[in-house]
């Protein structure tokens, strides 16, 4: 076993996956939360089957009844008005013409940036059925994952909010979304904070996450 994130090989099995669904057994089954004791990344063991993964994503995550179901209220709850804080801190959105977010839901912070400056181009990827219906509403484009080569080098702002995390690698990632950025462009980027080695261990689930990142690791 090989850390993705540094390409160590000291690796030590930390704890079992922890469900936060009885019911998505049939989606994350028989995992284990591997961790590397150099660079401090850790993620899940062994990988689930992407066509797996998809199916999840795209039918059941926000699905009626569920944790994370589709919400299409336009009220800015103070995260989002945090997280606009922070990127006008750093990035004139008036200059900004392209941006490519990662896992929208169902696309509050793109609602947000359109107030902000309504000729912005919105693209995403987003497989939730639930959800694409509303962004398309809300000026989002939703691009499909394999035929996402014509917007390579030609973002100003790629926008990864709690979405990192659900990969099920790094280079999948990596490849996907940052090779999209022009020279000079931004990346806005949010992944909670999982240190097994301390609080963390006692944290009530786990999926549907599949990468384990800290301060360490991201850096």
């Amino acid at each position: 076993m090989q850390c993705e994130n540094c390409k160590s090989k000291n690796i030590s099995i930390v704890d079992d996956y922890r469900l936060n669904v009885e019911f998505d057994k049939k989606y994350f089954k028989n995992l284990k939360i591997a961790h590397c004791k150099d660079c401090k990344f850790s993620f899940a063991f062994p990988v689930p089957d992407s066509k797996i993964l998809n199916e999840y994503y795209s039918n059941i995550y926000r699905s009626d009844n569920r944790p994370h179901i589709a919400n299409i209220s336009e009220e800015f709850t103070d995260q989002f008005l945090g997280y606009m804080s922070s990127l006008t801190t750093f990035v004139d959105i008036s200059k900004i013409k392209k941006v490519y977010e990662i896992g929208p839901g169902t696309g509050m912070f793109g609602l947000m940036l359109k107030k902000l400056n309504p000729d912005i181009n919105i693209y995403c990827i987003e497989p939730d059925s639930y959800s694409q219906g509303i962004l398309r509403q809300r000026g989002y484009e939703i691009i499909d994952d394999n035929d996402d080569n014509s917007l390579d080098n030609s973002i100003d702002l790629v926008i990864s909010i709690h979405s990192m995390e659900h990969f099920p690698s790094l280079k999948d990632f990596n490849n996907s979304y940052f090779s999209k950025l022009k020279e000079g462009g931004y990346v806005f980027l949010e992944v909670p904070n999982c240190r097994f080695h301390e609080a963390f261990i006692d944290r009530p689930y786990d999926s549907p996450h599949l990468l384990f990142f800290n301060k360490e690791s991201i850096s």
